[in-house]
């Protein structure tokens, strides 16, 4: 489970005194971290926001679930970006923020205003196989390593244009694709490109925990 957080007062105070963004590109993501591990989260903050798009480009979350640790995990607050994802295609292996399906929520028992974040393990055109214990599969390749492997065996059918299988990182632990799935309803494992919200950038609190997220 997700919630949305604000910046802040002293952030949009910040933002309109510079008369909105003053550069365009992505920030350094790993200074921001830096900064945000010695305990100056608004720093950290600030630094993100001074970047093209303002904080219309940029939300906060924290999160109480620990389905994607080591990653991201209970109480770690963290930046999305926002992205159009009609102009551009997330690429495999990138954490993504998105509103789920009643379906989605209801196999999970989330309630309804609950915000999902997982990685990107399959995208158009790909073939996903999950045996327990192991990584996942992708078109005959393991994916690289990421947190806890699964204890659960999942063979998903080749994921069509404008859509996307995402799993958590704590994979015994995340509610995701292979708990959506439904018999006879291969996009029902899916998540629409439509859904989603941006891309997860960084984990700026709490300090120790601080870090680019991969």
């Amino acid at each position: 489970m997700v919630r949305a957080l604000s910046f802040g007062t002293a952030l949009v105070l910040f933002v309109i005194g510079c008369g909105g963004a003053s550069s365009s590109g992505d920030p350094n993501f790993d200074a921001v971290a830096e900064k945000a591990r010695t305990g100056d989260k608004d720093g950290a903050l600030r630094m993100v926001l001074s970047y093209g798009g303002g904080p219309a480009r940029w939300r906060s979350f924290e999160t109480q679930s620990d389905s994607m640790g080591p990653t991201i995990e209970g109480g770690d607050r963290f930046l999305v970006q926002s992205i159009d994802y009609t102009k551009t295609h997330p690429r495999r292996g990138e954490v993504v923020a998105f509103i789920p399906t009643s379906a989605q929520l209801a196999a999970c028992l989330s309630s309804p205003s609950t915000i999902y974040v997982k990685r990107v393990v399959g995208i158009a055109g790909d073939r996903v196989t999950v045996t327990r214990g192991s990584p996942a599969v992708v078109n005959g390749a393991s994916e690289r390593s990421v947190g806890r492997p699964a204890d659960y065996e999942a063979n998903f059918s080749v994921v069509p244009n404008g859509h996307l299988l995402v799993l958590g990182d704590n994979r015994p632990e995340s509610c995701d694709a292979h708990l959506w799935q439904r018999p006879g309803d291969p996009t029902s494992a899916l998540v629409e490109l439509s859904q989603l919200i941006g891309r997860v950038e960084v984990v700026y609190a709490p300090p120790n925990r601080a870090h680019r997220v991969r």
